[in-house]
């Protein structure tokens, strides 16, 4: 590709990509950058008195920016991703449906390295998305790559697809939400919606509730009535945050025949998380 400024009387202009946007006078508007020259543009270039413009001009093996970045993204062409249609050098990718995103990283860097002038940025490893999420996007840098650097491009990532979409898998969970006396209703029915709206996120349902008051006895017979009506995971929610492995939502697991795995996790809000194990549910 041959790239620079030129006369705008130059021969053989028309067909030339044009590399900046390009004001017209009296508000004629602009001729965009990336713009494949025609007579018509020159003309109207010329009127508003530019002598000379900088242009990129294709050449025999250079594969123009959107026919790349369209080969480059087949290159991950998976049943769990869409890819959008390439515009100004960019083929971008989204999930087909909901569920975590996969990543072959070394690959996604050996390709990254065949050319400084082919890219592919990604979400992190094992987000969480939803149908139509953007997951990546393939972008061809220059107007123009040689026509090698997308054959590279393709060997590198040949095989198995380098990024995927699994899908998650459906739960029917149970959720215990305690009561202690002056907690409202109203703020029940908030926590509860809130919990089944995150599942819903999930692809998954509360199949049962129970509201019992805030006793290690009344909560391990709720967890207990969960297990036996098949639901998992099973989901705990205190009115009274835990504060020790003796307080009421761990002391009701043990004492419903399960175990705790974990207290608590060096973040905010959940340095008060437990996870735990009953049977084979969590």
């Amino acid at each position: 590709m041959k790239f620079g400024p030129v006369s705008i009387d130059a021969p053989e202009l028309e067909g030339s990509i044009l590399a900046h946007t390009l004001r017209l006078e009296n508000g004629g508007g602009a001729v965009k950058k990336g713009a494949v020259l025609t007579a018509s543009h020159l003309t109207r270039l010329r009127h508003s008195g530019y002598r000379e413009i900088t242009v990129a001009t294709l050449e025999p093996g250079d594969v123009h920016e959107d026919d790349a970045a369209r080969t480059l993204a087949e290159a991950f062409t998976h049943p769990s991703i869409m890819a959008s249609p390439a515009a100004t050098g960019r083929c971008n990718l989204h999930a087909a449906h909901a569920g975590l995103l996969e990543i072959d990283s070394a690959r996604i860097h050996a390709a990254n390295r065949v050319s400084e002038s082919t890219t592919i940025a990604t979400l992190r490893e094992h987000s969480l998305v939803q149908p139509g999420t953007m997951i990546a996007t393939v972008k061809v840098i220059p107007f123009s790559v040689p026509a090698a650097v997308v054959e590279a491009w393709k060997h590198t990532l040949s095989g198995e697809p380098a990024l995927r979409i699994t899908p998650l898998r459906r739960f029917e969970a149970g959720l215990v939400l305690t009561e202690l006396p002056r907690v409202s209703q109203s703020l029940l029915e908030r926590a509860s919606r809130a919990q089944r709206a995150r599942l819903t996120t999930l692809g998954s349902r509360v199949r049962r509730e129970i509201r019992c008051e805030h006793s290690p006895k009344a909560v391990a017979r709720a967890i207990e009535t969960l297990r036996d009506e098949g639901c998992d995971p099973i989901l705990l929610l205190g009115a009274s945050a835990i504060v020790d492995r003796g307080d009421v939502i761990p002391s009701a697991l043990l004492a419903a025949g399960g175990e705790i795995v974990h207290l608590g996790m060096p973040v905010d809000p959940g340095n008060l998380l437990m996870v735990g194990k009953l049977d084979e549910l969590t």
